[in-house]
């Protein structure tokens, strides 16, 4: 029986020829699966645009989440151009972030004049049964129907 641990016999063998490297994707062509394209920044993106589309009513809503949302829609869509990959769900927050912040912008514009119109009657009133039906006035005017 032949000692395992003994040094090799002979000459060392020489290496062989390299490997042949696998072609390079084409430009805008899907990469290998496993690819990144948007990754994470795409789906915030999405999750975003929704609920600044969802949260577009209350004016803040929209434009806190939907600013945020195309930004990051916008270096999803990067990323995935330099990589290769898809950028649809980086598409899809972008879109659903400046619709967001379109329906805040005009809930604002619907509601402004009414807003106005119930600062000056809380400055005017002189107690808190006056105020409330100040509010209770703005409630009915924003109320649609």
């Amino acid at each position: 029986m032949s000692n395992p641990y003994a040094p090799p016999s002979g000459p060392p063998a020489a290496p062989g020829p390299p490997a042949p490297r696998p072609p390079a994707p084409a430009p805008g062509a899907p990469g290998p699966a496993g690819a990144p394209g948007a990754g994470g920044l795409g789906v915030a993106a999405l999750v975003l645009g929704l609920l600044a589309l969802l949260l577009g009513v209350s004016i803040v809503g929209g434009l806190l989440l939907g600013a945020p949302a195309v930004a990051l829609g916008s270096q999803g869509r990067t990323r995935a151009r330099l990589t290769g990959g898809s950028a649809g769900t980086a598409v899809a927050g972008m879109v659903l972030g400046v619709l967001g912040m379109v329906l805040a912008g005009l809930t604002w514009l619907y509601i402004q004049d009414d807003y106005a119109e119930y600062q000056g009657c809380r400055r005017a009133s002189v107690s808190f049964a006056q105020d409330g039906e100040c509010m209770r006035e703005f409630e009915r005017s924003v109320q649609p129907g």
